[in-house]
């Protein structure tokens, strides 16, 4: 017998597209609401956080082994001068993990994605 997440990739294990969107939309909103984050998106319009939440959804979707192309910068140039701490980039995961709760995602699918993100940390944070 094989194991399903051998041969399935975390993207469709995760739900696919519609479920990776539906976090998104979530995540977006708690993070700008943050008192401690929110200032990362201060006077940015509508517009430019939409293009943001739309990037980030390919990107995750990509890294997952999904069929998205992203168009996006590199992170490390995305993120370059922002003066992202350790500690916003802890106040971010808390908010993405109480997500995965809310959306009950389950261990292996939760671990697996949060060492992709965890990938990522030096390319985001400044110090």
């Amino acid at each position: 017998m094989t194991d399903q997440s051998a041969v399935t990739t975390l993207y469709a294990r995760l739900g696919g597209y519609d479920a990776f969107a539906a976090l998104n939309e979530e995540l977006f909103p708690r993070l700008i609401a943050d008192p401690e984050i929110g200032r990362f998106w201060k006077n940015r319009s509508a517009d430019s956080i939409r293009r943001e939440k739309q990037l980030a959804l390919e990107f995750n979707t990509v890294v997952t082994g999904g069929p998205s192309y992203y168009i996006g910068r590199d992170l490390a140039t995305t993120h370059r001068g922002m003066g992202i701490t350790a500690r916003d980039w802890e106040v971010f995961l808390g908010h993405l993990i109480a997500l995965f709760d809310q959306f009950s995602v389950p261990e292996p699918e939760r671990s697996e994605m949060l060492a992709i993100i965890e990938n990522t940390r030096t390319e985001i944070v400044d110090r």
